[in-house]
């Protein structure tokens, strides 16, 4: 149902008194419809991500890989069958020039963001392939999938280098490089207690030169070498978390409880958590029991019920609050620099707020 139509009067007087905070910080507010499908739901997820310059959006759904003008939404270049299943995750290099994308078909691909030419079909996942990432120099792609593996590859022609195991991981969910990518951390379910956790590998040194190479089919995953990981947290801490996401520099851990309450914690390196700030309180009525920081880690989205919220992971204070979000959504990314942030919900719909300033 519509939730539009019975609006609470409490939602009400909080539209009315976030307004100034809305109009001060953002800029603009573009809406755009991606006409994927007819339907009035996307039957699929799509993944969206905000190109560098901030003026193309890269969008990935069902099958298809798109590239959509910012200001007008229009087409400005696309592959229609990109994948021969659903597309899970996509990743942009961080100089703009290739994406990843990774799909329930098992594999990976590698794409020259220009012209959207495959240039690898990553190979070596017996199962679906549910999150892919860049690391921060561009030359080793991260892949999780299915049965329970992580995979690194690297970018510039789709070798395989290291199969990641662990033990208890029987489904990786998002997968983070730490600073100086010496580890990667992957948020997950655990095989034996079906909880969420962290997992760490410790990685040995990156890779050299990113650059789009010819095609290239990297199947030969035995060439990779074996590491096996360890359950960095939970570790008895009796901290009650669902939904948890990772700050890119793999400091902050942003939690859920089944009353609805937000935290956010300073994870350690020895898998210790700091309670740092409680975010939102149980009658927030969230609406999604996940989180998405910006790239710089400084600061931390998460939604309630019309509203989406972006706080400071240092202070804890409200940086943002944009209202008006009725609909369920799927999607909240940043821009690389942070400057814009971009939502998508179940009736594809995508919405643009450019940022000029912060309050916090």
């Amino acid at each position: 149902s519509d939730r539009r139509v019975q609006q609470p009067q409490k939602h009400r007087q909080k539209h009315r008194t976030s307004r100034r905070s809305e109009m001060t910080s953002s800029r603009t507010r573009q809406r755009l419809t991606l006409g994927f499908f007819s339907e009035e739901e996307v039957p699929y997820t799509p993944v969206v991500r905000i190109m560098p310059g901030g003026n193309t959006l890269v969008i990935a759904c069902d099958r298809k890989l798109s590239v959509r003008d910012i200001p007008t939404g229009a087409v400005v270049r696309e592959r229609e069958d990109a994948h021969d299943d659903d597309i899970r995750d996509l990743a942009i290099a961080p100089s703009g020039q290739q994406l990843a994308t990774a799909a329930t078909d098992d594999t990976v691909r590698l794409w020259v963001a220009e012209t959207l030419e495959c240039v690898a079909v990553l190979r070596g996942h017996i199962e679906h392939v549910n999150s892919v990432l860049y690391s921060a120099d561009g030359c080793t792609v991260a892949t999780g999938g299915g049965d329970g593996t992580m995979r690194l590859w690297r970018a510039v022609d789709g070798k395989p280098l290291f199969v990641l195991r662990c033990p208890d991981l029987e489904w990786p969910i998002s997968l983070h490089f730490a600073p100086g990518e010496s580890r990667l951390l992957a948020t997950g379910f655990g095989e034996s207690s079906g909880d969420d956790g962290i997992w760490e590998w410790t990685l040995p040194a990156p890779p050299a030169q990113s650059v789009v190479s010819a095609p290239h089919d990297a199947a030969a995953p035995g060439a990779a070498v074996e590491l096996e990981g360890r359950r960095l947290w939970p570790a008895n801490t009796g901290i009650e978390a669902h939904g948890l996401s990772v700050s890119p520099n793999c400091r902050w851990i942003c939690t859920f409880n089944n009353e609805g309450a937000v935290f956010l914690y300073d994870l350690a390196e020895n898998g210790s958590l700091i309670q740092a700030h409680k975010m939102a309180e149980k009658e927030s009525k969230l609406s999604h029991s996940y989180a998405w920081f910006s790239p710089d880690s400084r600061r931390v989205a998460f939604l309630t019920e019309a509203f989406i919220k972006i706080r400071d992971t240092a202070t804890g204070a409200l940086c943002l609050l944009l209202n008006g979000y009725w609909n369920e959504i799927n999607e909240v990314t940043f821009s690389m620099d942070g400057r814009q942030l971009a939502t998508c919900d179940k009736r594809n719909n995508v919405i643009i707020h450019t940022i000029c300033s912060w309050t916090s």
